[in-house]
């Protein structure tokens, strides 16, 4: 049976190998003090971190986790023929070439590289009717960056990202509220004004929904809503869960994976 790896490479380095956990650490490496890489938890200060300001940072540091991943799972094997890779919304499409050629250098020419943007994972593992004619409106919140897209009949219309003056790249130190909810409101604004006047005035009369982390957001939401003169939901199911219920719909589908690159609408 062929294997599939997925690798979120978002705020966590999450991995998994046909649906089981393998690594669930910070994406980060530095050199160990007799020159060996060191990753995630036993990284050192200073770290070099996957993402900076929500984007990835250094393909060099993509390829050493990458490495990482694969000497982890070595004893076991594998015969890797499909990579999901997870990345932040601004990179999904402008890093496709550049990662699929480091997935494919860690794990060979013929392995399948299907790259996901890190909101359509999230919606998917939300159940946020993304193939729906009405299309979906969400917002995604962390500590230190915020984005916000559009999807209709499960095609990205727009997506915006933004860091909040002051993020710090990897901190696990959540920024004042109020600079999160400014760099939500304003990624969500641009959404709405870049995704031309027909889906602008569907987005204005229709819910966004915003998924975080961080439980002081729901106490926020008239704010939002008013900020944005639009219907405002908080959803229950946090960031984080909602990506790896993402990755684990993904993986039932594996041999579409495989065999196709892609989900089926019906899916």
């Amino acid at each position: 049976m062929d294997d599939l790896v997925a690798v979120s490479l978002t705020e966590d380095l999450f991995v998994t190998l046909n649906g089981r956990t393998i690594i669930d650490e910070p994406a980060v490496v530095s050199d160990g003090p007799d020159g060996e890489v060191l990753v995630g938890h036993e990284a050192e200060e200073p770290a070099r971190h996957c993402l900076a300001d929500g984007h990835i940072a250094d393909p060099e540091v993509v390829e050493r986790l990458l490495a990482h991943v694969a000497e982890l799972i070595s004893d076991e094997k594998p015969r890797v023929a499909c990579v999901l890779l997870v990345l932040p919304d601004p990179d999904s499409k402008l890093a496709r070439s550049e990662m699929g050629e480091l997935v494919k250098k860690v794990w060979g020419a013929d392995t399948k590289v299907v790259i996901v943007p890190e909101s359509k994972m999230v919606a998917t593992g939300a159940r946020q009717p993304i193939w729906d004619a009405t299309g979906v409106f969400l917002n995604l919140l962390t500590s230190t960056r915020t984005t916000s897209a559009m999807y209709h009949v499960g095609d990205m219309i727009v997506s915006h990202s933004a860091a909040p003056p002051g993020a710090v790249p990897g901190s696990s130190e959540p920024l004042p509220i109020e600079e999160r909810l400014g760099s939500l409101i304003e990624t969500a604004r641009w959404v709405i004004n870049e995704s031309g006047p027909g889906f602008s005035r569907s987005l204005a009369e229709r819910e966004l929904t915003v998924y975080s982390d961080d439980k002081e957001v729901s106490r926020h939401r008239d704010q939002i809503r008013a900020e944005l003169r639009m219907s405002v939901h908080v959803s229950e199911k946090s960031l984080k869960t909602a990506l790896r219920d993402g990755i684990k719909h993904y993986e039932h589908h594996k041999k579409d994976l495989i065999t196709k690159g892609y989900i089926r609408p019906s899916q």
